[in-house]
């Protein structure tokens, strides 16, 4: 059987992937646009913004913007060689998350941790942070 993901699995695992992939394709088109665009992290105010005063809105909603879809990318990015990863050593995978489950028995306090550990606990990590930076960046 290998250590693949089982057979059942792959139909959800390829859309999941492909999913991913869209997600990241638009999220790298719509960086490049702002930067094409004028907008490396500095917008330029024009239009109806500049005529209202607008200008430091829409100079923070280009910064955001941009940087949101540069986070969005590499969560994308991590997201998609996590999902590669986990389908090519599944088996090797859930055996150490089980044994990290049998050791929060023992030791409630590592009931609130991940159950992944090495290259796995990275790659979770860049996107948890990812997600933080982007929560951040919208909610202010």
């Amino acid at each position: 059987m290998g250590n693949n993901i089982p057979d059942g699995a792959w139909t959800a695992a390829i859309l999941v992937l492909v999913y991913s992939v869209v997600c990241l394709g638009l999220s790298v088109l719509l960086a490049c646009m702002l930067v094409a665009n004028g907008s490396k992290l500095n917008c330029e105010c024009t239009g109806i913004a500049a005529l209202y005063g607008m200008y430091r809105l829409t100079e923070a909603v280009c910064k955001d913007v941009t940087l949101i879809a540069i986070f969005i990318s590499l969560s994308s990015i991590t997201s998609i060689v996590q999902q590669v990863y986990f389908a090519l050593d599944f088996r090797h995978i859930e055996y150490v998350e089980l044994e990290v489950a049998k050791e929060s028995l023992q030791v409630p306090a590592l009931a609130f941790v991940p159950l992944f550990k090495g290259f796995n606990l990275a790659l979770y990590e860049i996107q948890w942070w990812c997600y933080c930076i982007i929560s951040i960046l919208i909610f202010f």
